[in-house]
C-alpha cells in the first residue's frame, strides 16, 4: 500500500467530491437543454442519454467520494487500509466512476452540437475530443 501524509487521502476525497459536484451540475443543466430539443432526431437522444447517465454517475461519484472524506479524516488514514473496512469499497467504485463520468460528459459535450447544425457538431466534437485527450492525459500522469 502506498502510504500518503497525513489529510491527503481527505483533502484527495474532497477535491474528487468537489469536481464531481460541479460537473454533476453542469450535465444536469445540459440535460435540461437537451430536454428541449426536437425529440425526432436521435443525435439528441443520445446527447441526453449521455448528458443524464453522466449527470447520475457524477452525483454518484460525489457523494461517494464525501463519504471517503469524511472517514479519512475521522480515521487520520495515511493508506486506504486504514479507512473504515466497510468504507473501504467506496475507493474501487469511486476510482473508475470519476473519469468514466467525465468521460461520459465529454461524449454529450461532442454529441450536443449536433442538435443544432453539422458546422456545430463538428466544432463541439472536436472540443470534446480535446477534453478527451486532456482529460486522459492527466490521468495517466498521476499514475
Amino acid at each position: 500500500m502506498i502510504e500518503y501524509p497525513p489529510g491527503y487521502l481527505e483533502y484527495l476525497y474532497e477535491q474528487i467530491a468537489s469536481i464531481s459536484s460541479i460537473l454533476g451540475g453542469f450535465s444536469i443543466a445540459a440535460l435540461t437543454v437537451l430536454l428541449t430539443a426536437k425529440p425526432k432526431q436521435r443525435i439528441a437522444s443520445w446527447a441526453t442519454g449521455s448528458a443524464g447517465l453522466a449527470a447520475g454517475i457524477l452525483i454518484s461519484t460525489s457523494f461517494l467520494a464525501s463519504i471517503l472524506a469524511s472517514d479519512a479524516l475521522k480515521t487520520n488514514a495515511t493508506d486506504v487500509s486504514q479507512l473504515t473496512a466497510s468504507i473501504q469499497p467506496l475507493v474501487g467504485i469511486v476510482g473508475p466512476l470519476f473519469p468514466v463520468g467525465i468521460y461520459t460528459l465529454l461524449i454529450s459535450l461532442g454529441l450536443s452540437g449536433w442538435v443544432r447544425s453539422k458546422a456545430t457538431g463538428i466544432t463541439t466534437s472536436v472540443a470534446a475530443l480535446i477534453g478527451l485527450i486532456c482529460v486522459t492525459y492527466g490521468f495517466f500522469a498521476t499514475v
